[in-house]
């Protein structure tokens, strides 16, 4: 067999028609043997990429694509409290435990739940 197949096919949506989806579409399907999330990542940014370099040029001006960094699902959870995190909102969790834990706390809305 192969170890890597791909096709570039047509698909059509058997449901009532949707504004927010399009009833005729090509769809890209790849499979991959014995590969990690970096192989998958790795072979797929080009494609993506090339593909709005050449389609997305709607707007009149071209724009790079900028990948966000990788971060573990243990990273996600801690500073986002989601493991898919919506990176456009800067704001992150950060830990007060130890602000309210000082003796001198007295408002216990928070204290209570340390």
């Amino acid at each position: 067999g192969f170890d890597r197949y791909f096709q570039i096919a047509p698909c059509f949506r058997d449901e009532d028609g949707r504004a927010d989806r399009l009833a005729e579409f090509y769809q890209l399907d790849v499979e991959m043997s014995f590969v990690t999330q970096a192989d998958v990542f790795a072979t797929m940014q080009p494609v993506i990429e090339e593909t709005f370099k050449q389609f997305a040029d709607f707007t009149g001006e071209k724009r790079e694509i900028i990948w966000e960094k990788d971060i573990t699902y243990k990273e996600a959870m801690l500073k986002y409290g989601s493991d898919k995190p919506d990176l456009r909102n800067p704001l992150e969790i950060c830990d007060v435990t130890e602000v309210f834990a000082r003796e001198d706390v007295t408002f216990n809305a928070f204290k209570g739940v340390i």
